[in-house]
């Protein structure tokens, strides 16, 4: 049953992040902002996060695999993030 919620979770999280993602690509086209650029690739990366994770739920991968990328997503998301505030056009 809980699997069942974490998936239903896990969509709704994704469909977020790519409605976002779709917000932050309308916004680079109209204002060329690197900023707009870094939010997209974020909330793409994330939904690409989401989607691996829910490939876990669905098949056997091993926990370490599942872990050491969900780390590598994290890291790059927020550099992303972090690049979304602090450059200037």
């Amino acid at each position: 049953m809980l699997e069942g919620l974490n998936l239903v979770l896990s969509l709704i999280v994704l469909a977020i992040s790519v409605v976002l993602a779709f917000i932050s690509w309308v916004a680079y086209r109209r204002s060329h902002l690197r900023s707009a650029l870094y939010l997209l690739i974020a909330f793409m990366l994330f939904a690409l996060k989401k989607v691996f994770e829910s490939f876990y739920l669905l098949t056997s991968v091993e926990r370490e695999v599942l872990d050491s990328t969900v780390a590598v997503f994290e890291i790059l998301i927020l550099s992303a993030f972090f690049l979304a505030i602090t450059r200037e056009r």
